[in-house]
């Protein structure tokens, strides 16, 4: 998510950001969560009921319920990491779909589809 914007530059929000919550659907069950960052770099899957078991590999992508980014784009997958229990919920460590580590660079596009 583009945060701030300046001539010549912009500061981008990463899917790793504890700021930044990402509505998003589990392309295998639909079931819906948020995306955010775990203050280590890493991204994590909230808000799925204790009852429900994902497997590992299960895609994940944007949710139509978000004003700001578009449905359907593949934001990762559910990792191997056994998940955790907080308040009822399950919470699911998520394999990013880009290496974060080696991105130095990301071209923002407009609507019009031009940087």
């Amino acid at each position: 998510r583009v945060s701030r914007v300046f001539p010549g530059h912009s500061w981008v929000d990463l899917l790793t950001s504890t700021r930044l919550m990402v509505p998003v659907v589990v392309e295998e069950t639909r079931d819906l969560g948020v995306l955010t960052g775990d203050g280590r770099g890493g991204i994590r899957l909230l808000y799925i009921p204790e009852e429900k078991e994902l497997r590992p590999g299960m895609r994940i992508s944007t949710a139509m319920v978000s004003d700001i980014l578009p449905a359907g784009l593949l934001v990762g997958e559910v990792s191997d990491s056994a998940p955790a229990i907080e308040d009822g919920f399950r919470v699911y460590p998520v394999l990013p779909g880009v290496d974060f580590s080696v991105m130095d660079s990301l071209l923002v596009l407009t609507d019009g589809g031009r940087p």
